[in-house]
């Protein structure tokens, strides 16, 4: 019995002790190079989605749903990426919460999280993963085990690297679909399923990413949001939660979406 716990326990420790090792890895690539890279990515991104933001508002204000701006905005406070139709009871629900982090834990909890599971799915599924799919898998394997700091490690990495070569590949061909897309918009005042959920995908993500790379000096408080800064350079003293991770895992999500919106 003793020796069928040790085991297990070593195999746990195994796998964690590989997504740290593997994170830091990745981290010290991506830091080596941040200098040249990613300060370029981020600035594309960071000019885009000014540019498409207040249009983005302007639209979504406009059209015959009211509320949704609001419900958004509070989504956005909280570093939620969100890429489908917003109901009207889910509207309500995030209005009416008097704490938006907790409604959106239960929210995610439903049928044995099987939301963020299918996103864990399609995430291994997508061709952008495929060169980072042994870090992916162990920081899941964090994640399911309840280590949730070592796990937002692991995702933080894989989000950089995603990131950097999605916008590498899809910045100057996104503007082009954006501005069709909000051309097509700007002058209705009803639009459809699919066309409000690309609109309120950009605003999610834009505003994650904002927040996310945000400049932090460690001269000063951790932020209370996830910093991408502090992460990384394992300087963070947060206790993560579980929907911490579940927040990194779909806006790594989101980025995949984008990366293929792009293509088509």
């Amino acid at each position: 019995m003793d020796n069928d716990f040790n085991s297990q326990f070593s195999e746990k420790l195994q796998v964690l002790r590989k997504v740290a090792v593997e994170s830091c890895q990745l981290a010290a690539q991506s830091i080596v190079n941040e200098k040249e890279n990613q300060e370029d990515d981020l600035a594309s991104i960071k000019k885009l989605g000014e540019e498409l933001l207040e249009s983005i508002k302007q639209i979504i204000s406009r059209i015959k749903m009211p509320d949704s701006f609001e419900a958004i905005s509070k989504m956005n406070k909280v570093q939620y990426v969100y890429w489908d139709y917003l109901s009207q009871d889910f509207i309500d629900d995030i209005l009416n919460a008097c704490d938006v982090d907790n409604y959106l834990f239960e929210y995610e909890g439903k049928g044995d999280f099987a939301s963020i599971e299918l996103i864990i799915k399609k995430c291994i599924e997508n061709v952008f993963i495929n060169q980072y799919k042994t870090l992916f898998s162990q920081s899941l394997d964090a994640y399911h085990d309840g280590s949730f700091h070592l796990s937002a490690l692991g995702l933080t990495a894989i989000i950089d690297a995603t990131l950097s070569e999605v916008s590498q590949n899809s910045t100057p061909h996104a503007k082009e679909r954006y501005d069709k897309i909000l051309e097509k918009l700007k002058n209705k005042e009803i639009v459809d399923e699919e066309e409000y959920a690309i609109l309120v995908l950009y605003w999610t993500f834009h505003s994650m990413a904002k927040s996310f790379y945000k400049k932090a000096p460690f001269s000063e408080q951790e932020p209370i949001l996830l910093n991408r800064h502090w992460i990384a350079h394992g300087r963070t003293k947060r206790e993560f939660s579980q929907l911490d991770c579940i927040k990194l895992i779909r806006f790594l999500y989101s980025i995949l979406i984008i990366g293929e919106f792009d293509k088509k």
